[in-house]
């Protein structure tokens, strides 16, 4: 089975779960376990995470893509085996819960898809720790997090999902001031204006009340 997923040399770990996958991946269990002499097959060989890896990542970006089977031992890493790796094409960068995006244009080819600002990363092409800004949303009511609110950048259209813990990264932003634009079936929809930057990097907590 494919358990784990690396892009550029990085293995994704915990990224947000698409659920359009994981509710496809719940009947493929149901089918598995009335054939229990087969076995899984086809995706649902795949684990969830690279699946939800592989599916936010534009095609046209992939320069090449490999994969090591249980037996393949030549990437002398923890989980360097049952494993895919995406090298991702020159000017393209991947960040879990936004997918992949081109760094050295204006804006992406989908989805408006702002690039990240020329400093954003340090020599070896990570991104610069301040830019991974967090916002944790929560019910007004319960406290709960929630889970699976889009967090929009309001001018590009750009977004990610919050995870279980209710939190997102908000390195898709650029640098400077934006306006996150966050919605959930259900909430009331919120627009709050947020900076990143070098001196702004204290946590964002913030709660969404319900419908009435």
């Amino acid at each position: 089975m494919v358990r784990s997923v690396w892009v550029n040399g990085q293995r994704i770990v915990y990224p947000p779960i698409n659920e359009v996958l994981a509710q496809k991946a719940a009947q493929q269990r149901r089918a598995a376990r009335a054939t229990p002499h087969q076995g899984p097959t086809g995706l649902a060989a795949v684990n969830l995470t690279v699946q939800s890896v592989m599916a936010s990542i534009h095609p046209e970006h992939i320069e090449e893509v490999n994969y090591a089977d249980c037996n393949d031992m030549s990437v002398n890493k923890v989980n360097g085996n049952n494993a895919v790796f995406v090298t991702l094409k020159a000017g393209v960068m991947f960040q879990a819960g936004v997918g992949s995006f081109v760094i050295d244009a204006p804006d992406s080819p989908r989805g408006g898809r702002r690039a990240l600002a020329v400093n954003a990363t340090d020599d070896d092409g990570k991104i610069l720790p301040y830019r991974n800004r967090i916002v944790g949303l929560f019910d007004e009511t319960t406290g709960d997090p929630i889970m699976g609110a889009e967090v929009a950048d309001s001018a590009s259209g750009t977004f990610a999902l919050t995870t279980a813990t209710g939190t997102v990264s908000l390195a898709f932003l650029p640098d400077g001031l934006s306006t996150i634009r966050i919605r959930k079936a259900g909430y009331v929809e919120l627009r709050t204006p947020i900076v990143i930057s070098p001196r702004d990097t204290v946590p964002l907590t913030l709660t969404l009340s319900r419908v009435k």
